[in-house]
């Protein structure tokens, strides 16, 4: 309640009585007189009205609604990058130890062994397979986001966090993943207000399981693609390094942990180059409620109808 100060001394004396109302009560009130409908059966366009006895709180709290709504459209479309987000900073830390600790036994191999460069013959190896490596690397990481779909989908991996498909380019993989976390995300909704047995909460869960079955066969598709391309670098790799036994054991050590050093730099210049894009599709999300007419209380009464009582009368 909110009193002027002006208006203290005229009212200083007088009596009030004050009468509260619970949240739920006051949002049973609203809704009640809340209403929802499509403008015809093709139009994507939605009337909303409510029926209060105050025009002002009437408009006010379409437009919170409103905007709670448009808040939680953009909130949901930024899971999916918020998830891949989380999962390559995860990856990006584990990488990072696995590159300090790889420099740091370089550094102690060198000092060790006293060899402080490699030869022309090894620099060259490294060069020759860097490509190879860097690629090799890129297929493990996305044949490790296919285990994770893999595990989400089979219900062995369901913490709550939704899977990421980092690297994962194929176009109805990426659809039936985004429509399997859409149709779940409905149907936590619905289940909150509905029972078992309600209509639309059983054409939820029959979408959601040919959605999965779906998503099974796409990963077997990009699962066969990926090792179809794996198999013929790790032999080119393999040719390569059966050229260098004639190296010197110390050297060849040097060099094993000079590309492991050098597989490392290459996820982590991947992993860097996703997070960016991954933090572009979060900041650029937009909602698909568009606000047609702002809200707009009636200049008159629309309750009781005038001429009815009088008619009554």
């Amino acid at each position: 309640i909110f009193v002027n100060e002006s208006e203290i001394s005229s009212v200083k004396n007088e009596k009030f009585s004050l009468r509260t109302r619970s949240l739920e009560s006051e949002v049973g009130a609203l809704a009640g007189g809340f209403k929802a409908e499509a403008t015809s059966k093709q139009a994507s366009v939605i009337d909303l009205s409510i029926t209060a006895l105050d025009p002002e709180l009437a408009e006010k709290t379409l437009q919170a609604i409103l905007a709670a709504y448009t808040e939680a459209s953009v909130k949901d479309k930024r899971l999916i990058a918020e998830y891949t987000l989380n999962f390559i900073e995860n990856r990006l830390s584990v990488v990072t130890e696995e590159l300090d600790s790889v420099e740091s036994r370089i550094e102690q191999f060198k000092s060790a062994n006293q060899i402080f460069d490699l030869s022309a013959q090894s620099s060259m190896f490294l060069s020759s397979v860097q490509e190879q490596d860097a690629e090799l690397s890129r297929i493990n990481i996305q044949l490790a986001a296919l285990d994770e779909v893999e595990r989400y989908i089979s219900g062995t991996n369901r913490n709550g966090t939704f899977p990421s498909l980092l690297g994962v380019s194929d176009p109805i993989l990426t659809t039936l993943l985004s429509g399997l976390y859409e149709a779940e995300t409905l149907y936590n909704k619905r289940k909150l207000t509905a029972g078992e047995r309600d209509p639309e909460l059983l054409n939820l869960k029959a979408e959601i399981q040919k959605l999965q079955s779906g998503i099974s066969t796409a990963l077997s598709n990009v699962r066969l693609a990926l090792l179809s391309a794996k198999r013929p670098l790790e032999n080119q790799i393999n040719s390569r390094m059966s050229e260098l036994s004639s190296l010197p054991s110390k050297e060849r050590s040097l060099l094993d942990i000079s590309r492991q050093q050098a597989i490392k730099n290459a996820i982590y210049t991947f992993l860097l180059q996703k997070r960016e894009e991954s933090a572009i599709s979060y900041a650029s999300t937009l909602s698909d409620v568009r606000i047609i007419e702002p809200a707009l209380g009636s200049g008159s009464p629309v309750s009781p109808k005038r001429q009815i009582i009088w008619l009554i009368a």
